[in-house]
C-alpha cells in the first residue's frame, strides 16, 4: 500500500511543472511551455538553438487580481492544418497557410478562472493570442498591461519600422525625416 501512494505521488509531482512542447511542420521550431510556481513561460529554439530564452506570460487586469500567477494546466489541445488560399490582390497568386497548434487551458487557484493561450508554429515563425473563455468569474474587465515577455536569448540585430500612434498622421517626409534621425542615434553595428 505505502509503495502505491509513493507511485501515484511521484506521477502527481511529475506533471507538476511538465513542460509541453509543439515543434513546426518541418520540425526546425521547438516551443516549449510550463507553469513553473504558477506562472506560465514560454521558449523558442530554431534547429536546437535558443532563440527566445524563457518569456513568461500573463495580463494584469485592472481593480482585481490579474491572470498571471497561481495557474495550474487544465488541459493541452493540440491541431494542424495545411491549406491554401487566393489573396484578392498581391505579389502570390496563392499562399500556404500551414502549422502546427497548441491550446493551453490554464486554471487559476485562487479565482477559478480559466486562460487560454493559443500557440501556432508556422515553418518560419510563431504566433500566439490570449483566448477569454466565456465564464462567471470573468465577465466584463479592463486589461492594464500585458505582461507577456520576448526573453530573445542572444544579442540579436533587429530592425525596425518607426510606428507612433500617430504615424498615420504624419506626411512622408516627416516620416522619413524621423526615421532618418532615430537611425543616426541608433546605429547599426
Amino acid at each position: 500500500m505505502k509503495n502505491t501512494i509513493n507511485i501515484v505521488l511521484f506521477l502527481l509531482l511529475a506533471a507538476v511543472g511538465k513542460a509541453q512542447n509543439l515543434s513546426s511542420p518541418d520540425g526546425n521550431l521547438l516551443l516549449k511551455t510550463v507553469v513553473e510556481r504558477g506562472i506560465p513561460y514560454y521558449e523558442l529554439s530554431y534547429k536546437g538553438k535558443a532563440v527566445l530564452a524563457p518569456s513568461r506570460l500573463g495580463l494584469d487586469i485592472k481593480y482585481e487580481r490579474g491572470l498571471m500567477n497561481d495557474f495550474s494546466v487544465k488541459s493541452v489541445q493540440t491541431d494542424s492544418l495545411d491549406e491554401s488560399w487566393k489573396p484578392v490582390w498581391g505579389e502570390q497568386s496563392l499562399i500556404r497557410n500551414h502549422y502546427n497548434e497548441m491550446l493551453l487551458t490554464l486554471e487559476q487557484g485562487f479565482s477559478g478562472r480559466t486562460l487560454n493561450i493559443r500557440f501556432r508554429l508556422f515553418n518560419d515563425g510563431l504566433g500566439f493570442r490570449y483566448e477569454f473563455p466565456e465564464q462567471p468569474t470573468l465577465n466584463k474587465f479592463v486589461i492594464n498591461e500585458e505582461l507577456t515577455q520576448f526573453n530573445l536569448a542572444h544579442d540579436y540585430t533587429a530592425f525596425c519600422m518607426p510606428g507612433d500612434y500617430d504615424t498615420s498622421l504624419l506626411t512622408p517626409q516627416l516620416l522619413f525625416l524621423r526615421y532618418v534621425k532615430r537611425c543616426l542615434n541608433n546605429p547599426w553595428p
